[in-house]
Order: C-alpha cells, then sequence, then structure tokens
C-alpha cells in the first residue's frame, strides 16, 4: 500500500502544452522516454496543417489570376457590356429582344458611360464605378448638378427611369415620363455633342423637372392656403 506521502506526489497535469505534461511517481517522470516521439509527431503534424491552411489550390489561384487579368485588359465600355449580358452577371438588363427594355438599356448604358467620364477618372476606376452602377442599377447625377443635395437616376424593376433630387427646397421622387425619356436619350446619342454639351443639357432637363415640381408645390400650397382663409371669413 502506497503511503499518504506517495499517493500525494504521483499527480496529472492537464490542459497544458506537450513538453509540460508530466506523471511522476517518486519524482521521476514516468512519461520522458516517450516524449521526444511523440514531440517529433506532433511538430510534423502542426507543420502540414500549416502548410495545407497557408496554401491555395494551384487551380483557383489561377483561375483568379486569369479573371483578374481579363478583367484589367478589358476597356471600361466593354466591361459594362459584359456586366450587362445575363448570361454574366444574372443583371438581365440586355438580349431581352424587347424593342422598349433595349431602348431604355441602350439609354441607361450611355448614361453609365457619361457619369464616369466626367472627372477623367483612371480605367480601374472608371470599372469599379461601372459595377457599382450595374448591380445598383442607379446612376449619382449629382456631379452634374453640383448645386443639388442629392440627384440621381434608378432604372425600377419595370424598366422606368425613376428621378430621386433634393435641391434643399423641394424633394422630388417621381418616374420620367415618355418624353422627358426620349429626350434623353436623343441627348445621350448626339454624337454632335460633346461629353460637356450632354451633361449641361441633362442637368437642364433635371433642374426643369425639380423646378417644375416646386412650381406646381408651392400653387397646391397657395391653394389650400386660400380655401383655409375662405372657410375662415365664412365663420
Amino acid at each position: 500500500m502506497y503511503s499518504a506521502r506517495r499517493r500525494s506526489s504521483c499527480l496529472w497535469r492537464s490542459r497544458v502544452p506537450f513538453r509540460a505534461l508530466q506523471a511522476q511517481f517518486n519524482g521521476k517522470d514516468l512519461l520522458a522516454k516517450y516524449k521526444p516521439e511523440l514531440l517529433a509527431t506532433n511538430n510534423a503534424n502542426q507543420r502540414q496543417n500549416d502548410y495545407t491552411n497557408n496554401q491555395e489550390k494551384p487551380e483557383v489561384a489561377a483561375a483568379s489570376d486569369a479573371k483578374q487579368s481579363q478583367q484589367q485588359e478589358m476597356k471600361p465600355d466593354e466591361w459594362m457590356r459584359k456586366l450587362l449580358s445575363s448570361e454574366d452577371s444574372g443583371v438581365g438588363l440586355s438580349g431581352s429582344n424587347d424593342p422598349i427594355v433595349d431602348f431604355i438599356v441602350q439609354a441607361f448604358s450611355m448614361l453609365m458611360m457619361l457619369a464616369v467620364n466626367i472627372d477623367r477618372k483612371s480605367e480601374d476606376e472608371q470599372r469599379e464605378m461601372i459595377s457599382e452602377m450595374v448591380f445598383s442599377r442607379n446612376i449619382d447625377l449629382k456631379p452634374f448638378l453640383p448645386s443639388m443635395k442629392q440627384c440621381s437616376l434608378t432604372l425600377a424593376d419595370n424598366n422606368r427611369f425613376v428621378l430621386d433630387a433634393d435641391n434643399g427646397t423641394v424633394q422630388v421622387h417621381r418616374s420620367l415620363t415618355d418624353d422627358e425619356m426620349r429626350r434623353l436619350s436623343v441627348t445621350l446619342g448626339n454624337s454632335a455633342l460633346t461629353n460637356e454639351a450632354k451633361k449641361l443639357r441633362i442637368a437642364g432637363m433635371v433642374n426643369s423637372i425639380v423646378v417644375s415640381e416646386q412650381a406646381s408645390q408651392n400653387f397646391e400650397q397657395g391653394m389650400e392656403q386660400q380655401q383655409s382663409r375662405d372657410v375662415s371669413m365664412h365663420r
């Protein structure tokens, strides 16, 4: 029978690194002769795990590099056409065989290219902007109208352009009329106009819409105030 002193000297130290693991009896480490072999195995397994975690599969890396290289070789307009095709991106804005939808998509495409060419951005920056506009279906027009607090055109699910504008006094949120769409398309497709001239015409059209909306709201407010005064007078 072991003495109390001997029983208390037999200790297992757990939840510690392998180098610190001990099983002692009367002051002797019972695992000492096994440690070198087990430690070597443990280190080999760790190296293999590190290699597996840190290495990318060659075919995955090659495919990623090829895709990035292909994107960088594309001109911004080529990149836009690629994104617009349903086969490549699932956006579904081209190849509809519907003349009305094709008309809208063509205007959307030309407006995108005009927007990315305003500030003489690099081709990488243009491709990045095009990707964002295609997937959001939204074109920021604030560079066309710096005085606006907010201004953008969104291609809605019903393939209508929706104008969102805020000049600090009046807010506009409505679809463009057929006439406004035709004016926009004619401006964008006019090869005799410079980009700057197209920008000014589009800005003028948007300003006209906002001013008209403001006049309409002012008229309605005036009518409501007049009606209130009439009611007060008859009391």
